[in-house]
Protein backbone atom coordinates (compact mmCIF):
# COMPACT_ATOMS: atom_id res chain seq x y z
CA UNK A 1 0.00 0.00 0.00
CA UNK A 2 1.18 3.42 -0.67
CA UNK A 3 2.09 5.87 1.89
CA UNK A 4 0.12 9.02 1.28
CA UNK A 5 2.89 11.52 3.40
CA UNK A 6 3.11 14.56 1.45
CA UNK A 7 4.37 17.62 2.59
CA UNK A 8 2.44 20.87 1.84
CA UNK A 9 3.76 24.11 2.08
CA UNK A 10 1.57 27.67 1.39
CA UNK A 11 2.61 31.21 0.44
CA UNK A 12 1.94 32.98 4.00
CA UNK A 13 4.74 35.57 3.81
CA UNK A 14 3.21 38.46 4.44
CA UNK A 15 -0.57 37.63 4.19
CA UNK A 16 -1.08 38.59 7.73
CA UNK A 17 0.07 41.86 7.67
CA UNK A 18 -1.94 42.60 4.65
CA UNK A 19 -4.86 41.43 6.24
CA UNK A 20 -4.69 43.48 8.94
CA UNK A 21 -3.50 46.40 6.82
CA UNK A 22 -6.86 45.54 4.74
CA UNK A 23 -9.00 45.38 8.03
CA UNK A 24 -7.80 49.32 9.18
CA UNK A 25 -8.73 49.86 5.76
CA UNK A 26 -12.15 48.42 5.53
CA UNK A 27 -12.83 50.28 9.12
CA UNK A 28 -11.97 53.56 7.86
CA UNK A 29 -13.73 53.04 5.04
CA UNK A 30 -16.33 52.18 6.58
CA UNK A 31 -16.69 55.38 8.59
CA UNK A 32 -16.00 57.98 5.98
CA UNK A 33 -18.55 55.89 4.19
CA UNK A 34 -17.14 55.80 0.78
CA UNK A 35 -18.55 52.63 -1.10
CA UNK A 36 -15.25 53.09 -3.57
CA UNK A 37 -12.91 52.57 -0.59
CA UNK A 38 -14.88 49.50 0.98
CA UNK A 39 -15.33 47.52 -2.04
CA UNK A 40 -11.67 47.68 -2.60
CA UNK A 41 -10.57 46.26 1.36
CA UNK A 42 -13.39 43.79 0.92
CA UNK A 43 -11.73 42.44 -2.33
CA UNK A 44 -8.59 42.96 -0.69
CA UNK A 45 -9.71 40.73 2.49
CA UNK A 46 -11.12 37.62 -0.52
CA UNK A 47 -7.46 37.85 -2.28
CA UNK A 48 -5.90 37.42 1.46
CA UNK A 49 -7.99 34.50 2.68
CA UNK A 50 -7.54 32.84 -1.15
CA UNK A 51 -3.70 33.27 -0.95
CA UNK A 52 -3.56 32.08 2.91
CA UNK A 53 -5.01 28.70 1.68
CA UNK A 54 -3.22 28.62 -1.57
CA UNK A 55 -0.89 25.56 -2.38
CA UNK A 56 2.53 26.56 -3.69
CA UNK A 57 4.60 23.68 -3.09
CA UNK A 58 3.65 19.66 -2.65
CA UNK A 59 5.96 16.95 -2.02
CA UNK A 60 5.27 13.67 -2.31
CA UNK A 61 7.13 10.23 -1.92
CA UNK A 62 8.71 10.79 -5.39
CA UNK A 63 7.54 14.07 -6.93
CA UNK A 64 7.01 17.63 -6.19
CA UNK A 65 4.33 19.53 -7.77
CA UNK A 66 4.91 23.41 -7.76
CA UNK A 67 1.53 25.96 -8.19
CA UNK A 68 3.10 29.53 -9.75
CA UNK A 69 -0.40 30.77 -10.47
CA UNK A 70 -3.48 30.89 -9.14
CA UNK A 71 -6.02 28.62 -11.46
CA UNK A 72 -3.21 27.20 -13.18
CA UNK A 73 -2.34 23.88 -13.62
CA UNK A 74 0.65 22.79 -11.20
CA UNK A 75 3.99 21.46 -13.26
CA UNK A 76 4.78 18.00 -11.53
CA UNK A 77 8.69 16.85 -11.19
CA UNK A 78 9.74 13.11 -10.95
CA UNK A 79 12.35 12.96 -8.18
CA UNK A 80 13.98 10.29 -10.75
CA UNK A 81 13.99 12.87 -13.83
CA UNK A 82 15.95 15.36 -11.67
CA UNK A 83 19.81 15.60 -13.19
CA UNK A 84 21.00 18.37 -10.68
CA UNK A 85 19.59 21.22 -8.16
CA UNK A 86 21.20 24.41 -7.17
CA UNK A 87 20.43 26.43 -3.96
CA UNK A 88 20.58 29.97 -4.06
CA UNK A 89 19.27 32.71 -1.68
CA UNK A 90 15.99 33.16 -2.83
CA UNK A 91 15.26 30.51 -5.08
CA UNK A 92 16.00 26.83 -5.85
CA UNK A 93 16.99 25.87 -9.27
CA UNK A 94 15.95 22.43 -10.05
CA UNK A 95 17.67 21.02 -13.67
CA UNK A 96 15.74 17.59 -14.81
CA UNK A 97 14.85 15.85 -18.13
CA UNK A 98 11.64 15.71 -19.20
CA UNK A 99 10.36 12.07 -19.68
CA UNK A 100 8.23 12.86 -22.81
CA UNK A 101 10.82 14.71 -25.49
CA UNK A 102 14.09 14.08 -23.62
CA UNK A 103 14.98 17.47 -23.35
CA UNK A 104 17.35 18.75 -20.12
CA UNK A 105 14.60 22.16 -18.99
CA UNK A 106 15.22 24.11 -15.86
CA UNK A 107 12.62 25.11 -13.60
CA UNK A 108 12.94 27.85 -10.41
CA UNK A 109 10.92 28.02 -7.30
CA UNK A 110 11.16 31.07 -5.86
CA UNK A 111 11.36 31.21 -2.12
CA UNK A 112 10.19 34.62 -1.45
CA UNK A 113 6.99 33.66 -0.87
CA UNK A 114 7.34 31.57 1.86
CA UNK A 115 7.84 31.82 5.34
CA UNK A 116 11.46 31.70 7.47
CA UNK A 117 10.25 28.55 9.09
CA UNK A 118 8.87 26.53 5.50
CA UNK A 119 11.57 27.91 3.65
CA UNK A 120 14.17 25.81 5.68
CA UNK A 121 11.61 22.67 6.23
CA UNK A 122 11.32 22.81 2.08
CA UNK A 123 15.34 23.11 1.95
CA UNK A 124 15.89 20.33 3.75
CA UNK A 125 13.03 18.17 2.43
CA UNK A 126 14.44 18.64 -0.94
CA UNK A 127 18.26 18.13 0.07
CA UNK A 128 17.08 14.66 1.96
CA UNK A 129 14.98 13.50 -1.24
CA UNK A 130 17.59 15.09 -3.69
CA UNK A 131 20.81 13.67 -2.06
CA UNK A 132 23.74 13.70 -4.19
CA UNK A 133 22.28 15.67 -7.09
CA UNK A 134 23.32 19.02 -5.71
CA UNK A 135 25.42 21.36 -8.03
Amino acid sequence: MESTSIKKFYTRRFIKLIFIASICLLILSLLSKDVKLVITALFILCICIFKYNMLYIAIGENYISVTQRPFKEPIKILFNEVISVKYEANKIVLYYCNSINRYETTFTIYLGQLENKAKNELIKTLQTNLEGKQR
